[in-house]
């Protein structure tokens, strides 16, 4: 694998991202066990097949994840078993270590490991021997081992949770993923990969997503990482119906996700804002609540729920007596001065569709 071809499988430009990839094209043609640490949704398992991919090694990838199985079960996953060893074992199993001879064996979430599956696991990797579950028979295994963690495994250590010789043993070289949060010159190269992985129909018809649509991503936290911005790309693609995506169906897409391990929301006065914004755009369309949710592609019980939540009444006849208290003052002025607002009609409507959730945080906070 050339530097060429790796960046096809590591997307980014970052200065983090292209260290990363010096170091895989470095690191892949040894046997040296790798562990790899970043937060959850980062592209740790990309990270790893790029690095068996680097490897030469002629054997297949092989993954696991530690917490897809309970206890009893992840040991005859990781060693195999024979016929009879455990209620349910038909016949013969080979486990993933034998699968990876002359391959790879990729561990996610590997702090999470029981201790007496440390031990074993340990033994494994010092002597290239398997030994499966109920077999009094050992199995010898040329694989690699890559590790992978969101946990601080030192700490781990220090606390008696994980063995220091299995960590010595895993972290031949420890390989650093940053969370999208402190790379966001990443996101356009990652939407235009993600988009021609999950939506080349989408891109034959329109390329890449509009400008203001990446403007949003690039602001946003990412707290589910790459993994989060690909499921935000899948649903916008869908919200936008054959049609560009536009910044209004990620605002969309990102207040419909679940909030609720999320930092603060974004701005205390943001409702103070959003009324000044819905007050202009509904001035624009002289009140008409379904002309003002014609012009921005939502039904009209979405425009009567923002305006009923920002205290604002509905319908011609009580918008124009809305322009005789202080608020329709506000609004009037927004009427006379129409032509010299430089938000369009569209622009607020985003402004709007953001909101959408009441005061609900969206799932990847804009930034400031």
């Amino acid at each position: 694998m050339n530097a060429t071809e790796l960046e096809q499988i590591i997307v980014g430009c970052s200065p983090a991202i292209r260290r990363l990839r010096e170091r895989v094209l470095r690191i892949g043609p040894t046997r040296t066990p790798v562990l790899l640490h970043g937060a959850s949704g980062v592209g740790k398992e990309v990270v790893a097949r790029a690095l068996h991919a680097a490897s030469g090694r002629r054997g297949q990838f092989v993954p696991a994840n530690v917490n897809a199985f309970q206890d009893s079960l992840f040991e005859s996953e990781m060693f195999g078993h024979v016929r009879g060893a455990f209620s349910g074992a038909v016949r013969d199993r080979e486990g993933m270590l034998r699968r990876a001879d002359h391959g790879t064996a990729f561990l996610d979430e590997v702090g999470d490991l029981p201790g007496a599956l440390q031990a074993k696991l340990l033994r494994a990797v010092e002597t290239r021997e398997i030994w499966p579950v109920g077999s009094d028979h050992r199995y010898e295994a040329d694989f690699r081992l890559i590790a992978a963690t969101n946990v601080n495994l030192s700490e781990q250590v220090r606390d008696g949770h994980f063995r220091l010789d299995l960590f010595h043993r895993l972290g031949g070289r420890i390989l650093e993923i940053p969370p999208l949060r402190e790379r966001p010159e990443d996101i356009a190269p990652l939407v235009e990969h993600l988009l021609a992985r999950s939506a080349p129909e989408y891109v034959a018809a329109h390329g890449t997503i509009a400008p203001c649509a990446m403007a949003v991503l690039q602001r946003c936290t990412w707290p589910g990482n790459v993994r989060q911005l690909s499921n935000v790309l899948e649903s916008a693609v869908t919200e936008a119906s054959g049609g560009e995506v536009t910044d209004l169906h990620v605002r969309e897409v990102l207040a419909e996700e679940d909030a609720s391990t999320l930092p603060e929301q974004r701005h205390a006065d943001e409702s103070d804002y959003l009324r000044r914004r819905l007050l202009e755009l509904i001035a624009l369309h002289r009140g008409d609540a379904a002309a003002v949710a014609a012009a921005i592609g939502v039904s009209r019980a979405t425009v009567y729920r923002h305006m009923q939540r920002l205290g604002l009444r509905t319908g011609k006849r009580k918008f124009w007596n809305l322009l005789n208290d202080h608020e329709g003052s506000a609004a009037a002025r927004l009427v006379s001065t129409v032509s010299h607002v430089s938000r369009t009609t569209e622009n607020l409507a985003r402004e709007l569709r953001q909101s959408e959730g009441g005061n609900s945080e969206s799932a990847a906070i804009p930034m400031s």
